[in-house]
């Protein structure tokens, strides 16, 4: 059932309230927020999910982008803008989603992002992975997990060079073995074993 809620959410960084039905919850999981469900929220508040402003209870509402945006002058917002009206609030994303960049998107809400004057209320569109601050967060993850799998011309080289030398290694302590096999049998030895034992122990030794 969707939820009406604001930004304090049992997060941190969050105040607010959620509201089920006609009441509003002082302390909500921003875990559990659905798209389609409806957050409140104030100055101050760190927006828990990706969400379009429905109506503001102010005259005017900014929001601070910059962990999106890099711009250190906060964003002032509309709600319902026509200049998002061809995203699917019931989708998000994908097929029919906005491709208009973050920061004209005047009637979106990001995740992440801190309201710095104004309050109102916004459903929400986008939650987890989903966000735009997730998809940043899983793309610097992949491009992470590319550079760490893929190795530098000198790390390659270093590899081969390792085994071509775990080769020399194993076939110097083979020759000394082999070479010694005559003294196996040697009277300083009880048995002809305790002599292959002991020229193996040299042979690795020497390699």
């Amino acid at each position: 059932e969707s939820g009406v809620g604001n930004g304090n959410i049992n997060d941190k960084n969050s105040n607010g309230a959620v509201a089920a039905g006609s009441k509003w919850i002082t302390e909500y999981d921003a875990a559990d927020l659905v798209p389609g469900d409806v957050i409140k929220l104030r100055v101050g508040d760190s927006i828990p999910a990706d969400a379009r402003l429905a109506g503001l209870t102010s005259s005017t509402m900014y929001v601070d982008e910059s962990s999106l945006t890099g711009e250190s002058v906060s964003v002032g917002k509309s709600p319902w803008d026509e200049g998002i009206s061809t995203v699917d609030v019931t989708r998000g994303e994908g097929e029919g989603a906005s491709t208009i960049p973050i920061q004209d998107q005047s009637s979106m809400l990001f995740s992440g992002t801190l309201i710095t004057r104004g309050s109102g209320t916004a459903v929400v569109v986008r939650t987890g992975p989903s966000t735009q601050m997730g998809r940043i967060q899983s793309t610097l993850s992949e491009a992470q997990l590319e550079t760490e799998e893929r190795k530098t011309p000198l790390g390659e080289q270093l590899d081969e060079f390792g085994t071509t030398l775990s080769y020399v290694i194993g076939g110097i302590c083979l020759a000394v073995w082999l070479a010694s096999i005559p003294r196996f049998g040697d009277s300083v030895f009880d048995s002809w074993i305790e002599g292959a034992i002991y020229y193996a122990k040299v042979g690795v030794a020497l390699g």
